[in-house]
């Protein structure tokens, strides 16, 4: 029962761990590089992207999810010029 309890405990660190991380932890522009940021900012809305710049930080999800997005359409750009041809 001790031994359960223990990695029950372990478990929940590992996982409060990875959720501060990834989901709360603000990562300042530098880390990320602030020329990549604001090339990466300059393809996303005005309101989200003057809200981003004037708290000067991100969280790795929302790098994440910018990154994805912008991979995605750069993918679907690629196809559709693929099909004209």
């Amino acid at each position: 029962m001790d031994l359960l309890f223990l990695a029950g405990i372990i478990s929940a660190a590992i996982i409060g761990w990875w959720h501060w991380e990834h989901n709360v932890k603000q990562t300042p522009f530098e880390e990320f590089g602030p020329e990549v940021v604001k090339r990466v900012l300059s393809f996303e809305s005005d309101a989200f992207r003057k809200s981003i710049l004037k708290r000067g930080s991100m969280t790795r999800a929302q790098w994440i999810k910018i990154n994805t997005s912008q991979i995605k359409a750069i993918e679907a750009e690629l196809q559709r010029r693929k099909v004209e041809k």
